[in-house]
């Protein structure tokens, strides 16, 4: 198998994984409205994160396809300048009366061409994946803020200030609480040594 073959697999392995990864996110959203209409805040909290990481990995997949376009491009650019220089080769040669490298020169040309061609179509494919990774992006962002909103919505007012309330998300920034935190870790020493 060829460079054309392998790209052609691994392009249709991505867009499979990439299908099952987005009916995965849209059925942890299914799952998580029906469980979110059957269950208060507290217990719906636990619904978020496997939209996030769907979120997560979607970003991922869509940095990787601008990577991978970015390579391709470049490389495109890096093969046109080999063109330029093939060609000017050949008129060289053609000058010079020397039909063997003008020959040799042309059939080097036709490959650089069959292969920019290749590549033009691959980076058609990757900016189209990733347009069409920044729409599902965008749709996957605004319900997980939909969802965080409705579970704040649906949250007891009291449990804003709770300090004692240890459910954390990891992708909201911290809140803001005053927290000396030289004077918690000297009690976790204490205690960790009264246990000694």
């Amino acid at each position: 198998m060829g460079p054309g073959v392998d790209s052609a697999i691994f392009c249709l392995h991505d867009r499979v994984m990439f299908d099952e990864l987005r009916e995965a996110f849209r059925q942890a959203v299914d799952n998580f409205n029906r469980e979110l209409d059957a269950s208060t805040a507290g217990e719906a909290d636990h619904l978020i994160g496997p939209m996030a990481h769907g979120v997560a990995l979607t970003e991922r997949k869509h940095a990787e396809a601008a990577a991978a376009l970015g390579e391709v491009r470049s490389e495109l650019s890096g093969l046109d300048e080999e063109l330029t220089t093939c060609r000017r080769r050949e008129r060289l040669a053609l000058d010079a009366g020397d039909a063997e490298t003008v020959q040799v020169a042309r059939e080097y040309e036709a490959k650089l061409v069959r292969r920019m061609n290749v590549l033009d179509r691959k980076a058609q494919a990757l900016a189209d994946e990733c347009e069409l990774l920044e729409s599902e992006l965008s749709e996957m962002q605004r319900q997980l803020t939909e969802a965080r909103a409705t579970i704040a919505a649906q949250a007891p007012a009291d449990d804003a200030d709770d300090p004692l309330d240890l459910r954390v998300d990891p992708w909201s920034s911290p809140p803001a609480r005053d927290i000396d935190f030289d004077e918690r870790l000297a009690e976790l020493k204490r205690r960790m040594n009264s246990s000694d």
